[in-house]
């Protein structure tokens, strides 16, 4: 038998070859994607299997010395975004954006960011805080929307307290995270906040949890509670007295305590003016949140001080030339960086300073408008057309609405404001406010338009027959026309014609008109 030919061995030798080159291809990839991209695929592939989701603590409560309620936690809810979910239906994304900034009053901008949110290793997160302590009817209404995987809810704590602004001073207030921001719910935050569980569902390929698959639950664990050494009932008459001493006085602060001699036990604690911690005093980090999530970064719903916070600021930082927040000055923003306006929407008449500009704390910096937060509109009673109707503002035709009687939009707001007649008027009213020295409302006229024209002729009421109720003929250039009557005045009888076509000559008093429909 004969042996293998060259040409038999170069192919063989060729065939070893090409195995061994895919066999190395495959162990770089191996090395690569266990190695390299490990941590990555491990955790795209732990987000794509499980769904992990917070459960809140309740925060301890606080009573006074006879057992009554000062601080509790109630039930409320939060609304949560998965991106990952999210990321799988990218057609439907817009609307549910859309849907989520309505429902919960968000600017879409923000939604939009929450909803597609990565991590530092570009994997989408696996749970986002989209809106904290919301009512039940939100949640319904969420629902009822069917938004799909992606968006969820899940129980929170809101804490009340059911004496409004009794202990106020001593008892603080929380922030929207459920963390001490002043008196005893700060200085025992510890004690009373209690440790957030988790529940971690095993999850399909579409991210719904199996039915029979596993589910791993970490109870949370709630706060202490507080029983505090003072009465109630003494507390509401030290108030009462501190807040009379203000008045008679005409004091800033009064402070009044009241002790048993024998066991040094505090009965009662006060410092006014008090405030309800229902509704804190502003917090200027959650009023920096909001405002940076106004205008679409991604800052966090609440009034803690976070990256998400400092990222934002500097994004908007960079968009208008102002400085940046640095580690340099401990990531604090400074006094002569903002100002504080009173109000949510105002127009600014004039600005002393510029960007970049050095200004002193509480100097002058901006003049503002007072006449800017709404505008009422007279809807006119005695219109022939029904249907929406446009103002004429200075030859911009403006929206509105048949049902509107207030208007806050401020881009609308800023065109009234800036019309003319509102000019004109507010003058004469800031001088009659001035001469009386009282505060007075800006009126003024503007014209009012039907928003689709349609073509109205003016006819004698001779001129009409076969008319029944609206409905009605008349003789046009010898021929029956169908027209609608819309109503009357001055003698005149105003209608439309049914076709659309002009009207040429009509006939009064037409004799044996034939039928026009």
């Amino acid at each position: 038998m004969a042996g293998p030919t060259v040409s038999g061995k170069k192919r063989l030798f060729v065939a070893l070859g090409g195995i061994a080159f895919i066999f190395i291809l495959l162990i770089i990839r191996l090395f690569w994607i266990q190695i390299i991209d490990g941590k990555r695929l491990s955790e795209m592939a732990q987000e794509q299997q499980t769904q992990d989701t917070s459960l809140s603590a309740a925060r301890g409560t606080i009573t006074d010395t006879n057992g009554v309620v000062l601080a509790q936690s109630g039930t409320a809810y939060k609304v949560l975004l998965n991106p990952y979910q999210l990321s799988r239906k990218q057609e439907d994304l817009p609307r549910i954006v859309r849907e989520l900034s309505d429902i919960l009053d968000l600017d879409s901008e923000y939604v939009m960011k929450q909803a597609t949110k990565k991590n530092s290793n570009d994997v989408y997160y696996k749970e986002v805080i989209l809106k904290r302590q919301v009512e039940r009817e939100v949640v319904d209404e969420i629902k009822s929307r069917m938004l799909g995987s992606g968006v969820y809810t899940a129980i929170d704590s809101k804490r009340y307290y059911p004496e409004g602004s009794l202990f106020s001073q001593l008892l603080g207030f929380t922030t929207v995270d459920g963390t001490g921001q002043a008196g005893l719910e700060q200085k025992y935050n510890k004690y009373l906040a209690g440790e957030n569980g988790r529940m971690i569902t095993e999850t399909d390929a579409n991210h719904k949890a199996i039915a029979y698959g596993s589910q791993e639950i970490l109870d949370p664990e709630d706060g202490y509670d507080i029983k505090l050494t003072t009465d109630s009932v003494v507390e509401s008459f030290l108030e009462k007295a501190l807040k009379e001493a203000l008045e008679v006085n005409k004091a800033e602060t009064a402070q009044g305590i009241i002790m048993s001699c024998k066991t040094g036990r505090i009965i009662a604690m006060s410092t006014q003016p008090d405030f309800d911690p229902n509704d804190p005093p502003r917090s200027d980090v959650a009023a920096l949140n909001a405002e940076l999530r106004r205008l679409g970064y991604a800052a966090p719903d609440g009034d803690a001080m976070t990256w998400d916070t400092i990222l934002a600021y500097n994004a908007l930082a960079d968009t208008v030339g102002a400085a940046r927040l640095v580690k340099d000055n401990g990531w604090t923003l400074a006094k002569d960086a903002y100002v504080w306006l009173d109000g949510q929407s105002v127009t600014i008449r004039s600005c002393v300073a510029g960007i970049g500009a050095s200004i002193d704390v509480k100097s002058e910096l901006l003049t503002t408008d007072s006449q800017s937060q709404s505008v009422s509109v007279t809807m006119p009673q005695d219109e022939v057309v029904a249907g929406d109707r446009v103002l004429d503002v200075d030859g911009r035709m403006v929206d509105m609405p048949q049902q509107t009687t207030a208007i806050t939009d401020s881009s609308t707001l800023a065109a009234l404001l800036g019309s003319d007649a509102y000019r004109q008027a507010a003058g004469t009213a800031e001088s009659s406010e001035s001469a009386s020295d009282g505060a007075s409302d800006v009126t003024f006229a503007l014209q009012w338009l039907l928003k689709t024209p349609i073509d109205v002729w003016s006819l004698p009421p001779t001129a009409f027959y076969a008319q029944h109720d609206e409905q009605a003929c008349v003789v046009s250039d010898g021929k029956p026309v169908a027209v609608t009557v819309i109503g009357s005045r001055l003698g005149r009888s105003m209608a439309t014609v049914d076709s659309g076509a002009a009207l040429g000559k009509v006939r009064t008093n037409p004799q044996g008109g034939k039928p026009c429909r």
